[in-house]
């Protein structure tokens, strides 16, 4: 199985901007696009790290705080939370519509022929 190491950069970027973009129309916040894709970009440059568990988790908390102060800017502490857990929030939703869509639509090779999981 071939691994395309741009498309996951490419994926991790769009999915980021998705984020930040659904952010910023459920908060009303008007952000100009090219802040939305620097937070994106910025969120899709720690794919090809190589840490532990403990410290992945502090760097991508850290990153997603940078995400929003990159693409939202400072204005407040409680505006910079607010901002912060809608986007967990979102990101939580839009993860759970992804697996569903996976369970959803995702086949078993029976055979050679294809059966859905749909009707278990």
């Amino acid at each position: 199985m071939n691994v395309y190491l741009d498309l996951v950069f490419f994926l991790n970027f769009f999915l980021d901007s998705v984020l930040l973009f659904t952010v910023d129309i459920v908060l009303k916040r008007n952000v100009k696009k090219k802040r939305i894709l620097l937070g994106g970009l910025l969120g899709s440059s720690s794919t090809f790290l190589s840490l532990n568990s403990f410290e992945l988790f502090l760097f991508k908390f850290f990153v997603s705080v940078t995400m929003v102060l990159v693409c939202f800017s400072f204005h407040s502490l409680k505006e910079l939370m607010t901002n912060i857990l809608y986007l967990y929030f979102v990101s939580i939703l839009l993860g759970g519509f992804f697996y569903y869509l996976n369970l959803e639509f995702s086949y078993n090779v029976i055979q050679n022929l294809f059966v859905s999981n749909q009707f278990r």
